[in-house]
């Protein structure tokens, strides 16, 4: 991993931050998936279901992302990560919801993740540099979700049939676990290559 200094005895450290930091948005992304999973009467309709788990998603995926945010610059410009984490995450999920809509087919998928990811990215660099150009940015963060967020399509899809007890549930969840993966490992990816701007080279 690439890092401005090694002065930090945390910073040698951040390769294995990042699959902390993805390992922890997983369990918010099946905290966030359990809404759907277990069709909670009050959410039903993508109008309330989805902003749900946004939330769920922006409350929690924010914390989880500092191991590997603090792996690199201790709790310099935290606060700063916090604040636009939020908005940033917003901008992914309004992309991805907004083409969606319009497509309801794979076209908005990818043409949703691949433009809210590259708002996502571009929204962090308003307040962080990074130690990785745009392009790599955004081509390993869009590799990383698309591949896992297929797996949890092909997974839930053959869930969803199966004849046990509690399938549809574990269905839905296990496109949770997959999505987790996949998402939480392109933030933490991005995240670890956010510096003050401030900071020295």
């Amino acid at each position: 991993m690439q890092t401005l200094k090694n002065d930090s005895p945390t910073s040698q450290h951040s390769g294995a931050k990042i699959w902390i930091s993805a390992a922890l948005f997983c369990l918010v992304s099946l905290v966030s998936f359990s809404l759907w999973a277990f069709d909670i009467p009050f959410l039903r309709g993508a109008n309330k279901l989805y902003p749900a788990i946004a939330v769920v998603f922006i409350l929690g995926g924010a914390p989880s992302m500092l191991p590997v945010f603090r792996a690199n610059n201790g709790s310099v410009g935290q606060l700063k990560y916090l604040l636009l984490f939020w908005p940033a995450f917003i901008v992914f999920a309004g992309a991805w919801w907004f083409f969606w809509e319009q497509f309801h087919d794979h076209t908005g998928e990818i043409l949703g993740s691949f433009l809210g990811l590259a708002g996502l990215i571009l929204f962090f660099k308003l307040g962080f540099r990074t130690t990785r150009s745009f392009p790599l940015l955004l081509a390993i963060a869009f590799t990383w979700y698309t591949m896992n967020y297929y797996i949890a399509e092909y997974v839930h899809n053959e869930l969803k049939f199966a004849t046990f007890p509690g399938a549809g549930p574990l269905s839905r969840l296990s496109w949770g676990l997959f999505f987790g993966i996949g998402m939480g490992a392109a933030l933490a990816f991005v995240t670890d290559s956010l510096r003050p701007k401030n900071a020295a080279e």
